[in-house]
């Protein structure tokens, strides 16, 4: 995946292919979220991937970006995490920086998913502050041993 500046153009193409399974399947345009990163290590990254797919993914089907959520603590990296420490990783690890419509459907974007962690401390915090309808678009899906962890 694109976890440096090398893979921007990459992770801009994936974001233009994630929209084919959630065209024209809601009745109102959803907002399109990027799954946060901690600001450090977006500077030692020097890019944030879940961003360049949203942002990629709003442009194409015209659907409103918003920074919705923010990391409010920096994180061990999920991947080199034992499974059974990942929840505990990101537990109250994000927080709502803007106030959310009630109707309006959102769609959480990142670019790998093993565990789920992540995306469910996210959905969490987002119902918590009003959410109805959360959707999630996804690059990659891990492998079968990670499944209901």
């Amino acid at each position: 995946m694109a976890k440096s500046n090398r893979g921007t153009p990459a992770a801009w193409d994936l974001g233009q292919l994630l929209t084919s399974n959630l065209e024209g399947k809601t009745t109102m345009q959803p907002w399109i979220v990027p799954v946060p990163m901690h600001w450090t290590r977006r500077i030692r990254r020097g890019t944030d991937t879940a961003a360049i797919l949203a942002k990629s993914f709003a442009r194409k089907t015209g659907w409103p970006y918003r920074k919705l959520v923010y990391c409010q603590r920096r994180l061990a990296k999920q991947s080199e995490l034992p499974i059974t420490s990942r929840k505990k990783n990101v537990r109250n690890a994000f927080a709502v920086q803007r106030p959310i419509l009630l109707d309006r459907p959102i769609v959480l974007v990142d670019d790998i998913m093993t565990t789920g962690a992540t995306l469910v401390e996210l959905s969490r915090i987002l119902r918590k502050a009003g959410a109805s309808e959360i959707r999630v678009a996804i690059v990659a899906r891990s492998t079968p041993q990670y499944l209901n962890v």
